[in-house]
């Protein structure tokens, strides 16, 4: 790994961010790369950064001509839920087609390791209902196309499927790893939602707030690929190679008590003999027509009928797998990286306002 050139696609997204500070950290004489189609933001000296569409094929080819790399880490992707409206084809291009343009570059220039962002919602099957995974592993079968459901979980898993097929003993090797729920600095999503939630609305939930989820803060998921690349570039991976694991921070939480911790982090006081729960049938019902309304003025809807069912579903992961085959262990307990993320964002908001 050291002296290595590693290659971080999206390497300036929350997931990205953190693969490129942890090779930094533990391969200070290792070429770190980032291919972003926005590679201005959350930079870092010694990184080399190219402007570049992993949809596109000359804009890879470009890249991977003047890098040459060792090793992929492939994070760029688009999410789907809780954001504004992306089309379909657009999903699909750069989900699937895009991770398709990776492998096969990587196969053409020689690339040894190649590791995967999943998510671990490809386990997240879809019969006219999310239905709750409790100690889900990875024997569980991810979502098929014909299965429905969140369109992200059918590409993140279409695209998995494509890159464990690509592991190839004589040649390149592949895993796929499927963090959950990722937040921590440089979070633009989870984070940022609970802390709006905070200050629109600090005493309603949904749900009883019971229901267990996985978490997965973003440093620890960043350890979980720098293992698995190393793992890759040995002589016998075997055991990771072609493999897929579920990356968490182990035990799963009370959902509202996550959500909870971002916004007292941020301020809030809200005891709990102040909390008004809103029922999920209800909530699912001003989140569809949040959705419409959504939809019909290309913004970001206020809720999602997926986010109410997540609200409230119980949604967890075993990763003994990782534990056993990776070494991994999460380092940075939950709690202290809700701190650390919730910082970062009030950080850098206030630095925003000042400007």
């Amino acid at each position: 790994m050291n002296g290595a050139t590693h290659l971080v696609t999206g390497g300036c997204g929350l997931q990205g961010s953190h693969i490129v500070l942890k090779l930094q950290e533990a391969y200070p004489k290792a070429n770190v790369v980032v291919m972003s189609r926005n590679p201005t933001v959350n930079t870092f000296q010694g990184v080399e950064y190219f402007a570049g569409d992993i949809a596109s094929p000359s804009d890879i080819d470009r890249v991977f001509s003047a890098v040459r790399p060792t090793v992929v880490f492939h994070c760029a992707g688009t999410m789907t839920v809780s954001r504004a409206a992306v089309p379909e084809a657009v999903v699909r291009k750069i989900n699937v087609d895009g991770t398709r343009l990776m492998l096969d570059a990587s196969k053409r220039f020689g690339v040894k390791a190649f590791v995967f962002t999943s998510s671990a919602s490809v386990a997240q099957k879809y019969d006219g209902g999310f239905r709750d995974l409790v100690n889900c592993d990875e024997t569980a079968p991810t979502v098929e196309e014909e299965d429905g459901g969140l369109l992200y979980a059918r590409t993140k898993a279409a695209a998995e499927r494509l890159v464990l097929a690509a592991d190839d003993p004589t040649g390149m090797r592949t895993v796929s790893l499927r963090p959950a729920v990722i937040f921590g600095e440089r979070d633009t999503d989870i984070t940022p939602n609970w802390i709006l939630a905070y200050r629109r609305n600090p005493r309603l939930q949904i749900g009883s707030g019971k229901n267990l989820f996985s978490i997965t803060y973003a440093g620890n998921s960043a350890d979980a690929h720098l293992l698995a690349a190393a793992r890759l570039l040995e002589s016998d991976p075997a055991g990771v190679a072609g493999e897929a694991f579920f990356i968490t921070n182990d035990a799963p939480v009370p959902f509202w008590d996550f959500g909870r911790a971002i916004q007292r982090a941020a301020g809030s006081t809200t005891s709990p003999d102040d909390i008004r729960t809103l029922n999920p049938t209800t909530a699912y019902c001003i989140a569809w027509v949040a959705e419409w309304i959504a939809w019909f003025t290309g913004s970001k809807p206020i809720l999602a009928t997926a986010m109410v069912k997540y609200c409230t579903m119980n949604r967890w992961y075993n990763i003994s797998k990782a534990k056993e085959r990776l070494g991994y262990q999460p380092k940075v307990d939950w709690e202290e990286g809700v701190r650390r993320g919730v910082k970062w964002f009030l950080d850098n908001e206030a630095k925003n306002v000042a400007q």
